[in-house]
């Protein structure tokens, strides 16, 4: 082994930079989870504000269905029926295949099962590779 490394002051030295290393790695560490916190706080902030506007929404509909089967605009039975066959309808799934189309995000070309459709357009359903 050379003297250099046998020396007092290599080591210390040598010591020193890995110390500050391993606190800038630490750093960008606890600032990457602070940034993680701040998202997910966020998230859930959108989360409950969507729930309320998802129970005004139920709200609204449910008063207007009030008022117009107390003016006998509607038959409450065919109401529920309709909506009923409506659910039913949507959570069939569909037998017809989805055409292929193009990923908004990452501009490739998916077959239509791969995709799912957003107000922004196609999507990659397991997220852009």
């Amino acid at each position: 082994m050379s003297l250099m490394f046998r020396s007092p002051f290599y080591r210390m030295f040598w010591m020193s930079i890995n110390d500050q290393l391993q606190t800038e790695a630490l750093e960008a560490n606890l600032l990457a989870d602070a940034e993680t916190a701040r998202d997910v706080e966020g998230l859930r902030c959108r989360v409950i504000e969507q729930g309320m506007a998802i129970e005004e929404l139920g709200a609204m509909i449910a008063v207007m269905s009030k008022m117009l089967i107390a003016s006998g605009q509607l038959d409450p039975a065919i109401l529920e029926h309709r909506v009923d066959a409506e659910l039913d309808l949507r959570r069939t799934p569909s037998t017809t295949p989805k055409p292929a189309g193009t990923c908004v995000l990452c501009s490739r070309q998916r077959p239509g099962e791969q995709l799912s459709t957003t107000a922004y357009g196609a999507v990659c359903s397991g997220g852009c590779a």
